[in-house]
């Protein structure tokens, strides 16, 4: 009934321009097909309403952050950031 991917269990985390070019927000890799991801972004403070994309390889950051940590920083609304850094990296 479900199409995935070879990884039935997607355990990364990323960075992506959603709504708009220059806003950043941690999504959930939840598949991967061929140069595509499919990423749900979770909205604050309510992780369990959120939106499902579809974006090209290339246009998402890498995060080290861990279910956890990206969890508690969507319900904190942002005050638990677990790796501040990162932010370095999304915007060259």
């Amino acid at each position: 009934m479900f199409f995935t991917t070879q990884d039935p269990q997607v355990r990364e985390i990323v960075y992506v321009e959603y709504p708009k070019d220059g806003m950043w927000v941690p999504a959930y890799v939840t598949n991967r097909i061929n140069d595509s991801y499919i990423l749900y972004i979770p909205t604050s403070p309510n992780p369990t309403s959120g939106f499902t994309v579809l974006v090209h390889k290339d246009k998402v950051v890498k995060s080290a952050m861990n279910i956890e940590e990206v969890s508690s920083f969507v319900i904190s609304v942002g005050v638990d950031y677990a790796k501040p850094d990162e932010t370095s990296n999304l915007y060259k």
